[in-house]
């Protein structure tokens, strides 16, 4: 237990001790690719980021999740998959430009597949929801870079998305880490 303590700790000074000594240069375009939990699964974003100023930038994100609803004592499969065009505003950034913190609003569209798109449980019951609809909605989200090279990053993404017209009408959180990559 102890060993894997000094290893995190190690881990994240270097990571630490990296993004202080690297100068990250300014971008017009980045892409991000991260994976992460959501409630009860796990989730994934591939994502463009335009910058639209020295601070803020547009976000598009092909979204992925994978998770589980309890319907009468069975778990019952839950995929998302959604395309997110976000507005994300800079609120913290480095001196040196190593450590950037966004925040951002969006709008987001996309398939949720309950059970796999079949109308029937494994014990026979149906659902009463539709098992494959098209779902629209909102979300906020956090976007944190730590850079570690001059075109290379670790991001943190942190999502919340509420889809308006879902059956389950839930709150998806998603909290992914990952790399983002300078490309212009």
């Amino acid at each position: 237990m102890k060993k894997k303590q000094t290893n995190a700790l190690l881990l994240f000074a270097i990571v630490l001790f990296a993004s202080l000594s690297v100068q990250s240069q300014e971008y017009k375009i980045a892409a991000s690719l991260s994976g992460g939990y959501v409630a009860n699964g796990i989730g994934g974003m591939v994502s463009i980021d335009y910058k639209t100023n020295t601070y803020d930038f547009l976000k598009v994100a092909i979204v992925a999740n994978a998770t589980e609803l309890a319907f009468r004592n069975i778990e019952v499969p839950v995929d998302i998959y959604a395309l997110q065009l976000g507005y994300f505003f800079g609120v913290l950034r480095s001196h040196k430009r190593t450590v950037a913190l966004a925040i951002g609003v969006g709008g987001t569209v996309g398939n949720e597949r309950i059970n796999k798109g079949e109308a029937f449980l494994e014990n026979e019951n149906l659902l009463t929801i539709d098992p494959d609809k098209i779902i629209y909605g909102l979300y906020v989200g956090i976007d944190a870079d730590v850079f570690v090279a001059q075109s290379v990053a670790i991001t943190v993404d942190a999502n919340e998305t509420y889809h308006l017209n879902s059956d389950l009408g839930d709150f998806i959180p998603y909290v992914g880490l990952g790399l983002k990559f300078i490309i212009k």
